[in-house]
């Protein structure tokens, strides 16, 4: 079946009721749905697995949503370093992820209306968490003043931890085999 969005055609293959191959084929296995969609913008198809019965453009339209849904942590993880965090009292498991999904937004936000800045060989601007990233590495927060505070750098013990990516080192340690 085909369909347009965006004024696109885009086609769809579809097919009902498979079972996962290392099952046999038996009632009380669940289903599943999977759908193939031919995209002309790209090479290759997208297939979208579901266990539920749907039209032929609600996988492909639910799909495209989830993009946008995981712009938020992915900024809170990568800017604010979130994916470090352990917490284990019962506020701050709830607190944490409250924080970082206020935080990601905001930094989501301002990447998205920053104005261009000069980089390297031409302008950039930075529309991704990841550019803002880059464009805010530079900068020493620790002198920033925020109501006669400073923000200090955490006095941890971190020499006995491995640094950088064992694969751009060389450390063979931390690399399985």
């Amino acid at each position: 079946m085909t369909f347009v969005h965006e004024g696109l055609t885009i086609t769809a293959h579809h097919w009902t009721a498979l079972v996962r191959s290392d099952q046999k084929v038996d009632a009380t296995h669940q289903t599943v749905d999977v759908w193939v969609y031919y995209d002309p913008r790209f090479t290759t198809p997208l297939v979208v697995a579901t266990n539920l019965s749907l039209k032929a453009f609600i996988p492909f339209a639910l799909y495209l949503d989830r993009w946008p849904v995981e712009q938020v942590p992915l900024a809170a993880k990568q800017m604010l370093g979130l994916h470090r965090m352990f917490v284990h009292a019962m506020v701050t498991v709830w607190r944490l992820p409250q924080l970082a999904l206020l935080m990601g937004n905001v930094l989501t936000i301002m990447a998205a209306v920053l104005p261009r800045y000069l980089r390297g060989i031409g302008t950039d601007t930075p529309k991704t968490s990841g550019r803002l990233r880059r464009v805010l590495q530079p900068a020493d927060f620790s002198k920033l003043t925020l109501c006669e505070a400073r923000i200090r750098k955490k006095a941890a013990v971190t020499a006995h931890l491995p640094h950088g990516n064992p694969q751009h080192t060389g450390s063979k340690a931390l690399i399985e085999p």
